[in-house]
């Protein structure tokens, strides 16, 4: 009888606690996925760019190259990793010295240097290389390179990760975003520090790769832009619908209320009365949508907005839920037992 009278709201929650729990599962994976970084980086990678000023007014060329800060970093660190990016996200330049490529290689593969004009390449790019002087060559950008590895390209979250990597060019322009693993923020700064120094046209700036709280909750926001929007227009729908299904729920009930004020019970036990079967009904829903997010994402028709459901979406689900039904029902609650306080001086 309890679940009969029950049914309607039941099945409206079971809907509400569904949606909620895989908007915030999709939000918190997308949050926690800014933390993991693309191409085997690790927390302790920073980022730092250098930009000439003079060069970008007068279109002039610049004198520092790759080579150079190579070497000023490696006069500094006997172990590092250095990525630059190239035109296209899918690619970057890289740049060994005694540290091991970060990659899944196929074969068991260890590389700890790449030789100029070499590439290592996605294994599934491997279809596409061709056969010169016996060994494999891949063609980018207008240019040949030697395949030296291939590896497993993993799909990342957030971070896309690169499906070919260069050796880098030596004469070309320094001047560009790099990324680099296995240096102090300290140091790096003292290189840069030194290099600017003999070229006042240039600057730099250095910063982590993983962004404090904010920039991280900004990127998951963006990362979940449609999420957010239906979510955010969900919720003032779901505002709006709840308080009615609960009056209509309320209504539902109105003979065993009766029945119930006949037999002595006053308007507050009345009240506790009904939101302990609201909480029954919540409860019950929250169960069955919990359950269903599960099915909805095991089936894998939504995975590139929602991969996954998390403990703590399901924990902000039911608190969303709670805080909604709970101040619906008191809610509702009071408003039935205004009307009936009119209808019995009505009477009077």
């Amino acid at each position: 009888m309890f679940v009969k009278r029950s049914l309607y709201l039941m099945i409206y929650y079971v809907v509400v606690t569904a949606f909620t729990c895989l908007s915030f599962s999709a939000f918190f994976a997308s949050y926690t996925s800014t933390k993991v970084l693309q191409d085997g980086l690790t927390s302790e990678s920073l980022k730092f760019s250098i930009i000439d000023e003079q060069a970008l007014e007068n279109n002039s060329p610049v004198e520092l190259t790759n080579q150079t800060l190579i070497q000023q970093i490696e006069s500094n660190s006997d172990s590092f990793l250095l990525y630059k990016g190239k035109e296209t996200s899918r690619a970057r330049n890289v740049y060994l010295n005694n540290f091991l490529l970060p990659l899944p290689m196929k074969n068991g593969q260890k590389i700890q240097k790449i030789p100029e004009h070499s590439i290592i390449l996605d294994h599934d790019l491997l279809n596409s290389t061709f056969d010169q002087n016996g060994e494999p060559y891949f063609s980018y950008q207008g240019q040949d390179y030697k395949v030296v590895g291939s590896f497993d390209r993993e799909n990342k979250y957030i971070y896309r990760n690169s499906s070919l990597f260069v050796a880098f060019p030596f004469e070309e322009s320094a001047i560009g975003e790099y990324t680099i693993e296995g240096v102090p923020r300290e140091t790096l700064g003292t290189i840069l520090n030194g290099i600017t120094a003999e070229d006042p046209s240039l600057s730099y700036s250095v910063r982590p790769m993983i962004s404090g709280f904010k920039d991280r909750m900004i990127l998951a926001l963006r990362d979940q832009t449609f999420v957010a929007i239906v979510f955010g227009i969900s919720i003032f729908l779901i505002v709006l619908s709840t308080l009615g299904t609960t009056l209509a729920w309320l209504q539902s009930k109105r003979d065993e209320i009766q029945a119930r004020s006949l037999v002595g019970a006053n308007r507050n036990d009345i009240r506790l009365w009904l939101i302990k079967e609201y909480l029954w009904v919540l409860a019950i829903s929250f169960v069955i949508g919990n359950i269903l997010a599960q099915v909805v994402v095991k089936s894998g028709s939504f995975y590139e907005i929602i991969p996954e459901t998390t403990v703590t979406g399901s924990l902000f689900s039911l608190l969303f839920c709670f805080l909604i039904g709970t101040c619906t029902v008191l809610f509702s609650t009071w408003i039935s037992s205004k009307k009936a306080q009119r209808n019995d001086r009505g009477m009077l």
